[in-house]
């Protein structure tokens, strides 16, 4: 496994939900910090058990992905 600083996930991936795919990766990433995506603007509860350290709505600005990278990395923790 390659280690990532962050990964971008969907929730709206084509053969599985997002949330899937994060409990696939999370027992495996490391310091890696995830940001999901989804098409509510709202944050849906319950996201920091599945790992998630930010939410993005979509559609969302260059500056909302620029604030959500910062918080992710503010939480990010070296090897």
């Amino acid at each position: 496994l390659t280690p990532y600083d962050v990964v971008l996930v969907d929730l709206g991936l084509p053969d599985m939900s997002g949330l899937e795919a994060l409990a696939k990766m999370a027992g495996k990433a490391g310091s890696t910090k995830f940001i999901l995506m989804g098409s509510s603007r709202e944050t849906p509860a319950g996201l920091s058990a599945f790992g998630v350290d930010a939410y993005l709505g979509k559609p969302f600005q260059p500056h909302e992905l620029e604030t959500a990278l910062h918080e992710a990395l503010a939480l990010w923790k070296p090897y």
